[in-house]
C-alpha cells in the first residue's frame, strides 16, 4: 500500500506509520526563533508568546544567559542597554525598542528570558501588518 508522507509529501509503502523514513529521523523544521524581529538565543524552552511579551526558559545560570542574549541582539543588529542586572532595553535603527529581562533561579539551575514590547500600539500596529 503506498501512502504519503504527512512532512514532505514523498510516497512510499510501509506500514502505518505517517512519516518517511527521511523526515522520521531529520530534526523538526526550524520555529521562529525572534520576537518581532528581536532574536532568541539558542537552547530555550518557549512558554509564552504573544503581541505584548515572550517568556522562554533556559537550563544553566542567568550569567550564561545573559551572554548568549548580548550575543543573539547583536547578531541581529540589536543594541542591548543594561539598566539593571538582567534588565535591557533593546533599540534598533527603524525598529520599535523592546524590553528583555532575565532571572535565575541558582537552585533549578534555570534561567527565564522574558521579552516585552515597549510600545504596546505600536505592536499592535505590527500584528495588523503580519509582522511577528
Amino acid at each position: 500500500m503506498s501512502k504519503k508522507c504527512s512532512r514532505c509529501q514523498k510516497k512510499w509503502t510501509t506500514g502505518g506509520e505517517t512519516l518517511c523514513k527521511d523526515c522520521k529521523f531529520a530534526p523538526p523544521p526550524a520555529a521562529d526563533t525572534s520576537f518581532f524581529g528581536l532574536p532568541v538565543p539558542e537552547g530555550g524552552r518557549e512558554i509564552f508568546r504573544s503581541a505584548e511579551n515572550g517568556v522562554w526558559t533556559y537550563s544553566g545560570g542567568v550569567d550564561t544567559l545573559i551572554d548568549a542574549f548580548k550575543a543573539a541582539a547583536a547578531s541581529g543588529g540589536w543594541k542591548a542597554d543594561e539598566v539593571n542586572f538582567g534588565e535591557f532595553e533593546v533599540t534598533k535603527s527603524g525598529s520599535d525598542p523592546r524590553k528583555a529581562t532575565m532571572e535565575g533561579l541558582a537552585a533549578a539551575n534555570m534561567a527565564t528570558l522574558k521579552y516585552f514590547a515597549a510600545d504596546l500600539a505600536t505592536m499592535k500596529s505590527a500584528i495588523e501588518h503580519g509582522a511577528r
